[in-house]
């Protein structure tokens, strides 16, 4: 895989932008910002450096009680998603489909059955833009490198069983 730098913001392109409206070269222009990412948040304005990060963090509890937010979403089943849609076929055979619904809403399915949330499948890949594929492949980059580290103290750790 080449390491290319994509072009994502304004700020790589320096003064060209700025060059190529006041000499009047519109193709230019033009291809320069169809090659800039259509991401909004790749945007420089939304670049912050990694020191302004205030220390006054709101954390998602007291923000869901603020907004007046219900419950996380379920993402992945867990030990409770099989007996949920257990019920939820019982409660169609007895109640009928306006409670199935009812409780549809009241406690929504998990959106997936797989437990991983590192895990995206093939299809919605191919449809990301380059700079969301390098983001992610990064990512993966660096739990690999993690893995990799953990693996000398996973060692160790089974080591220290077999002696005990």
């Amino acid at each position: 895989m080449q390491n290319v730098d994509l072009l994502v913001n304004e700020i790589q392109l320096g003064n060209r932008l700025a060059t190529a409206v006041k000499q009047n070269r519109s193709n230019d222009f033009s291809l320069m910002l169809a090659m800039m990412s259509q991401n909004v948040l790749d945007n420089a304005e939304f670049c912050l450096p990694s020191d302004s990060v205030g220390s006054d963090e709101v954390d998602e509890a007291q923000l869901r009680l603020q907004l007046g937010l219900g419950e996380k979403p379920v993402y992945s089943a867990n030990d409770d998603s099989a007996t949920q849609s257990m019920m939820l076929g019982v409660d169609l055979h007895t109640e009928g489909l306006f409670e199935v619904k009812l409780n549809g809403y009241l406690r929504p399915e998990p959106l997936s059955l797989v437990d991983d949330t590192m895990h995206i499948e093939p299809e919605i890949l191919a449809n990301c833009e380059p700079t969301v594929l390098q983001r992610y492949h990064n990512q993966e980059d660096k739990i690999s490198e993690k893995l990799e580290h953990n693996e000398a103290g996973l060692y160790e750790i089974l080591e220290s069983m077999k002696a005990a």
